[in-house]
């Protein structure tokens, strides 16, 4: 009755150890690749009008940084390439407002989105 009552409390020690390691052993949240730490952008779109947007690129201070007009072609936003593209265009208008130079980029995304 003995090695009984120490198997069993040997099992129920090492069941309640295997729990708590595998409850530290789940994966945090990771980003998608198109997330940028540096800021944030919103597109403005109609639903009467698809083919002219605006896209409006934030910083994580919430000032507008740049902002680009898109007439003539549909952003397709469940697209990686698009939302990777979005992502190059925030980085260098937050990279150009950093510097200080509101150099124009004169419609990047779209050339971009043309590759």
């Amino acid at each position: 009755m003995k090695k009984i009552f120490t198997i069993l409390l040997a099992f129920i020690f090492s069941a309640g150890s295997l729990t708590s390691n595998a409850q530290s052993d789940i994966p945090s949240a990771t980003l998608p690749k198109w997330v940028s730490e540096k800021g944030y952008w919103v597109v403005e779109s109609n639903k009467n009008t698809p083919k002219e947007c605006t896209v409006y690129f934030y910083n994580n201070n919430h000032l507008v940084v740049y902002k680009e007009e898109i007439k003539g072609k549909k952003l397709k936003l469940n697209r990686n390439k698009t939302l990777l593209h979005l992502k190059v265009v925030l980085e260098e208008a937050i990279s150009n407002h950093e510097k200080g130079s509101w150099a124009h980029q004169n419609n990047r995304l779209i050339q971009l989105l043309e590759e």
